[in-house]
């Protein structure tokens, strides 16, 4: 008996060693990494090497922190990103209006510094109906209504609305157009978004007098849009952020400004749409490729 008693005495000790060991201390250091990471400490991780359960449960409660801490270095980049360009028109337009308030700017010049104004103006509205689109696009509410249109007219469309600005730059602008009508399905005024954006974006960075091609082909049952320009390569290491929001690629390829939200827009809707969007650049330029269905 008491033998038995003894041996239990002792198996019991053993099972809290081991479970001390393998079971209470790591989730006890699970629950106050977690602990940390609730209050704000996003750098913490759970410090274990163990190849059973728990090791695998360690494993992943730090790859959930590393997805917490990546989300918390965009949201910081993000509220940092959108106060710089929230700063800068507000700082021109307080400036100007200030000057011609207390009598800095002569009465002679404030037609001209209004225009700077209102252009001011209309940068802050684009940026922030492009924050507004893009939490929308993020959070699913952005309605897309697929329908068919003419995908041909809608090009020729966005053309016509550029002309005046191609032709200030001397930019030659070769449309190349499969068939005379393409019908194909997605929301048009969307499509019609997209292709403003990647329009206006070859604009920018062509050179005076460069070159801009938008051509459509069709490969099993979609159509394939490529908006292409001769201007400066897009530099490679750059290429995989150039749909982050609020990434610029160096501002001196480009002769005009923008919100640095256009790309990540552009891709959004042709995700929702269950398309493809995809960038090559080179020493022959920058091309733009998205996909749509044909009816």
């Amino acid at each position: 008996m008491d033998v038995c008693i003894f041996a239990m005495f002792i198996s019991a000790i053993i099972i809290y060693y081991f479970s001390e060991k393998i079971l209470i201390r790591p989730l006890n250091k699970i629950n106050s990494t977690a602990k940390s990471i609730a209050k704000g400490e996003f750098d913490k991780r759970v410090e274990l090497e163990s190849d059973d359960e728990i090791g695998d449960l360690a494993n992943s409660f730090n790859y959930m922190a590393d997805s917490l801490q990546s989300l918390e270095d965009m949201r910081r980049s993000f509220i940092a990103n959108i106060s710089h360009e929230l700063r800068s028109p507000m700082t021109s337009i307080n400036g100007f209006i200030t000057g011609i308030i207390d009598g800095t700017i002569p009465k002679e010049k404030w037609i001209y510094y209004l225009n700077i104004v209102h252009d001011e103006i209309k940068r802050l509205m684009r940026l922030i109906n492009d924050i507004l689109d893009l939490a929308r696009l993020e959070s699913g509410e952005f309605s897309i209504n697929i329908g068919v249109f003419d995908l041909n007219e809608l090009i020729r469309q966005r053309v016509i609305k550029f002309e005046d600005k191609i032709n200030r730059r001397g930019i030659e602008v070769n449309v190349k157009l499969i068939e005379k009508k393409l019908k194909v399905k997605g929301d048009r005024d969307r499509i019609d978004q997209v292709l403003t954006n990647l329009i206006d974006n070859a604009i920018k960075f062509v050179e005076d007098k460069g070159l801009i091609e938008i051509k459509t082909e069709i490969k099993e049952r979609k159509v394939i849009v490529h908006i292409y320009n001769n201007g400066p390569a897009i530099p490679k290491e750059e290429i995989k952020y150039i749909w982050d929001r609020f990434h610029k690629v160096d501002k001196a390829r480009s002769k005009g400004g923008g919100t640095g939200l256009g790309l990540s827009i552009v891709r959004q809707i042709i995700n929702q749409h269950g398309e493809t969007i995809w960038v090559e650049s080179g020493d022959f330029g920058t091309r733009f490729s998205f996909t749509l269905s044909l009816v």
